[in-house]
């Protein structure tokens, strides 16, 4: 995923089962509902707010993430008070055809232009060659968004990794509410491509970290991180418990989502307001608690000051 349009994100499902940890009965049965997360969004106003029923979410599995190589010695695990942060992922699958209500997006067919709609799928989803994709992270707190790409080889070792947000000098400030499009929907072709370039390729591993306070990851002129082992440092010892939604209900990308999604190019148009509180000044606006919620919630166990960690898989029939 080095350029944005030509995503390589090719990762099957023995890649993912081997990276998971070893679930329990008793996780299978662990479910949530959305209370705790919509809480951290504003409330909508009382003339427009509609009544939104909770969603469900059933535990899907958990998530060790990855052991890079690294030059240095790992520092020792973090310690302090324990505490769980959500990060909320929608992973959006396009499609030809029309739904009322649905936000459609530009798709290039043949080398001809077609609008598709986006329908959110599940964690687990297994995706073919062909398939076109869009990502949507949803913080529950205020910090600084990274989203570093490693390809999978395989072999299972992982290959460089690519700091793929915030690219170059745009805000990554995030604040509960606000939909972190990747690609941003205002690109021209706002999707990635799923497609296999080389026999070696297993996957792509999406790192999600959201941080209380701007981190030190550099990368050079193509993306490519620079400092490994802080990057694997982020990684060590994290663990996350990842939930899907059980229900049906707000399957394609809506207004709403459209109107509260800050992706690069948006805040690029505000970035003269140089506005860390609001990356993309009025452009945009934020999911209300009476609003669509995440598809999937990835709850990260940390300590208090440290950055909340997940890791996005998608599964790639080969």
């Amino acid at each position: 995923m080095k350029t944005m349009n030509n995503l390589k994100l090719i990762v099957s499902i023995a890649v993912l089962l081997a990276a998971g940890a070893v679930v329990s009965a008793q996780d299978q049965t662990r479910s949530i509902t959305s209370d705790d997360f919509v809480a951290k969004r504003p409330a909508g106003s009382s003339a427009g707010a509609r009544t939104k029923k909770k969603s469900e979410y059933k535990f899907a599995r958990k998530d060790a993430g990855v052991k890079r190589k690294r030059k240095g010695s790992p520092k020792p695990p973090p310690k302090g008070e324990p505490v769980e942060s959500d990060i909320g992922v929608t992973i959006w699958k396009l499609h030809s055809g029309s739904v009322s209500a649905a936000v459609t997006f530009p798709v290039k067919v043949d080398g001809k232009v077609e609008m598709w709609v986006a329908e959110r799928v599940n964690s687990d989803t297994t995706f073919r060659e062909g398939d076109k994709v869009r990502l949507a992270v949803e913080p529950s707190t205020s910090g600084y968004l990274y989203v570093v790409d490693t390809e999978v080889l395989s072999d299972g070792s992982y290959g460089d990794p690519y700091l793929i947000f915030p690219a170059g000098n745009e805000s990554n400030r995030v604040s509960p509410g606000m939909l972190v499009d990747i690609p941003d929907q205002k690109e021209e072709l706002p999707y990635f491509n799923i497609v296999a370039r080389d026999p070696r390729y297993r996957g792509e591993l999406l790192t999600v970290i959201i941080s209380p306070v701007q981190l030190p990851i550099t990368a050079d002129s193509k993306g490519k991180v620079t400092n490994i082992d802080e990057l694997a440092d982020l990684e060590l010892g994290v663990e996350v418990s990842i939930f899907d939604r059980t229900d049906n209900d707000d399957k394609v990308y809506t207004k709403a989502e459209a109107d509260s999604a800050c992706g690069a190019k948006t805040r690029a148009l505000v970035r003269e307001e140089k506005s860390e509180a609001r990356p993309c000044g009025t452009a945009t606006r934020a999911l209300t608690r009476e609003e669509p919620t995440p598809q999937a919630v990835y709850r990260v166990k940390t300590v208090v000051g440290r950055p909340a960690v997940a890791f996005v898989r998608l599964n790639v029939a080969r």
